[in-house]
């Protein structure tokens, strides 16, 4: 591996990603940054790439490129994610993909890289896409393979999990379910009665079921989305875009 096409963002875990690709692999750093819209381009991105030790930085205007070949034909197919709400972030991944292997093929680069931990759905988003259209570029993940905590440092912080203190929390189940969190520990994994406490923690059903609530959002589809998590745990949901129009028409 000698040179790497790393997806970046301009913060802080793609930022450190650069130095230590470099430092882990010794190979060279081009980032590619996508602009799809939204404002969420920060300023001077490029400039802070190269500082950070990027050889060469991208910043790619791919706006038009995501409405016309993934916004607009997700939107006519009607997708909808988990049956409930349209797809959005899920459908950027692709495309930062596809831009992440064609510069690579420009550069000629032998790898790509983007900041995604082991946990959620875009690892597997940029994992497939990139291997789908491009098997031979290598793909690695820091977050995934050592940018976090060494072994012998996460051993280290659990001796201290029954003790310290996180965000100012006070419970000891609190503090159980922060470090938890924390130290990316699968509850699954934990002693039964530690498992225990956590899903007691989270076991709200109880005071949700049979309630009332009104849902006000201008955005109708995340008020549905928000409406169906709580009409799944019991509650009596009413939807409206206007909250005060709804109380005005409630009271006549």
């Amino acid at each position: 591996m000698n040179k790497v096409i790393l997806a970046y963002s301009g913060g802080l875990d793609t930022s450190v990603a650069v130095s230590w690709l470099r430092e882990q692999y010794e190979v060279e750093v081009v980032t590619l940054t996508v602009d799809l819209g939204g404002d969420s381009l920060r300023d001077n991105v490029a400039q802070r790439a190269l500082k950070a030790g990027a050889s060469r930085a991208y910043v790619v205007d791919g706006r038009d490129r995501f409405v016309r070949q993934f916004v607009w034909p997700n939107l006519q197919a009607n997708a909808l994610y988990q049956g409930v709400y349209p797809l959005a972030t899920a459908l950027a991944r692709p495309l930062i993909a596809q831009l992440l292997v064609e510069v690579a093929d420009r550069e000629r680069g032998d790898a790509v890289a983007h900041g995604c931990t082991g946990k959620g759905n875009d690892q597997v988003r940029f994992d497939v896409a990139v291997h789908a259209l491009d098997p031979k570029l290598e793909v690695v993940a820091p977050m995934r393979v050592g940018m976090g905590l060494s072994r012998e440092e996460e051993m280290r912080l659990r001796e201290y999990t029954e003790s310290i203190i996180i965000k100012d929390v006070r419970s000891e189940e609190r503090l159980l379910d922060e470090v938890s969190l924390f130290l990316h520990r699968v509850v699954g994994d934990m002693p039964a009665k530690k498992r225990q406490v956590i899903v007691n923690l989270h076991d709200s059903d109880t005071l949700f079921r049979n309630k009332s609530v009104l849902v006000v959002d201008d955005d109708m589809r995340s008020a549905f989305a928000l409406a169906k998590l709580l009409s799944d745990r019991g509650m009596h949901v009413t939807k409206a875009e206007d909250g005060k129009k709804w109380w005005q028409k409630s009271l006549k």
